[in-house]
Parts: C-alpha cells; sequence; structure tokens
C-alpha cells in the first residue's frame, strides 16, 4: 500500500513538473508576422508657357526677314516619357489683326517634309518654324526625324541636328505636328525644347496678294505646344 500511494505521489510530481514545464514552453515560445506597406507614385507633368514672340518689323516693300524663338520646358516623373505636338490655331495662322490680309504658311519643296534651307519664292510671304539646338535640352535621339539631316543638304534623313535647318510649315490642317518623344522621367529641372519661328516678306517682281504687297497691319499666330505622357 505505501509503494503505490509513493507510485502515486510520484506520478502526480511528475505531471506536475511536465505541466509546468510545457506552460513555461508555451509562455517562452515566440512568433512571428509580417505586414506589407505599399504605395502607389502616380505620374504627373507640366509644361512651361513661354513669353510671347515679338518678332522684328519687315518693311512692307523691300522685304526681308524676321526670326524668334520660343522655349517650352517640360517636367515629369513618367517612366515611359512624353510626347510633343505643335499645332496652329488656323491656317494660314499669321493673320492680319485689322486689315484681313495674312502671311502664307511655309511651303516645303516636298510637301511635310522640311525644307534644309529657308526658302520664299520671289514675291512671296511666308511663316515656318524649326527646332532650335542652342536651347533645346530634349536628347538629339528623341527629337522627330523629320527636324533632323544628313548634315548637308537634305532633311528628315541622319542623325544631325542643327540650328536654322530644316524648316516646316505651321499648318498641320487640324492635326499636330510630332516634334519628340522621349523615353523616361525628366530631370528635377525638366527638358526644354527651343523653336525658331521666321517670317520672310520676298521683295515682289510680282504680286505678294490682290494689291501688290502685304498690306501695313500687325500680324498675330497662335501656336500651342501640346506635352502628353505616354
Amino acid at each position: 500500500m505505501k509503494q503505490l500511494l509513493l507510485s502515486s505521489s510520484l506520478v502526480f510530481i511528475l505531471a506536475i513538473a511536465g505541466f509546468i514545464g510545457f506552460e513555461g514552453a508555451l509562455l517562452n515560445a515566440q512568433t512571428t508576422d509580417a505586414v506589407d506597406v505599399t504605395l502607389s507614385v502616380t505620374a504627373e507633368l507640366t509644361i512651361t508657357a513661354p513669353s510671347d514672340i515679338g518678332l522684328s518689323a519687315i518693311a512692307g516693300l523691300t522685304g526681308g526677314s524676321s526670326t524668334g524663338t520660343a522655349t517650352w520646358t517640360v517636367v515629369t516623373n513618367n517612366n515611359a516619357g512624353y510626347t510633343l505636338q505643335l499645332h496652329a490655331d488656323a491656317s494660314p495662322t499669321l493673320a492680319g489683326d485689322a486689315q484681313g490680309d495674312s502671311i502664307a504658311d511655309y511651303t516645303e519643296a516636298s510637301a511635310g517634309v522640311p525644307d534644309y534651307t529657308y526658302v520664299v519664292d520671289d514675291g512671296d510671304a511666308e511663316f515656318g518654324f524649326t527646332v532650335n539646338t542652342t536651347g533645346t535640352t530634349v536628347t538629339t535621339g528623341e527629337i522627330d526625324a523629320s527636324f533632323k539631316n544628313n548634315g548637308a543638304d537634305t532633311c528628315n534623313t541622319g542623325a544631325t541636328l542643327t540650328d536654322a535647318n530644316c524648316w516646316l510649315s505651321t499648318s498641320t490642317s487640324g492635326s499636330k505636328e510630332l516634334l519628340a518623344t522621349t523615353t523616361g522621367e525628366t530631370a528635377a529641372t525638366g527638358e526644354a525644347i527651343q523653336l525658331n519661328f521666321q517670317v520672310e516678306i520676298d521683295p515682289p517682281s510680282g504680286a505678294f496678294d490682290a494689291d501688290g504687297f502685304v498690306v501695313e497691319d500687325g500680324y498675330t499666330s497662335t501656336i500651342t505646344m501640346t506635352a502628353t505622357m505616354i
């Protein structure tokens, strides 16, 4: 009987010890559970508006040319880049403010393909534009191929971008003229594209219009640059 009691006591003690050990193990056990923090950063784009261009006056009978520049700067964090397109408000876009006359849009030798040199026929008056490398920081490779040349005499071929070459009409018949296609975000300071706008009045041996000249007036064109995230 005494032995049975001792055995029972020993089993009880061991059970208590086991429970205490098990409880300690539970209290000392460590578990982990991770949580993910997610965030979406959306793309934004801004484009600056340059100052209006005041071309120097041209004498209506003796003729001449006048050139001005405008620079747009694009800032974006879009990882796919953006496009730049130019659009004129009307055709012809350089219209008289009061007298109803206008200066014709530039006429390319091959319609829609920029001319390497700005050429206006005798007796004509025309308004056109080109990309100016001096103030352009968009990578040359991202400027539309039509404004690049072979380094000699032909545009829309080669990889050279030069000032005062590859002139095009601002008239786009309701569509937008593609200037550049980029492939990524800009620096915080942005990327600039600078355009030259030029008017040339060639002294007439014939007539500019029904009156025989470009009438004295102020002439205004509205040009819009559009930047679009890709």
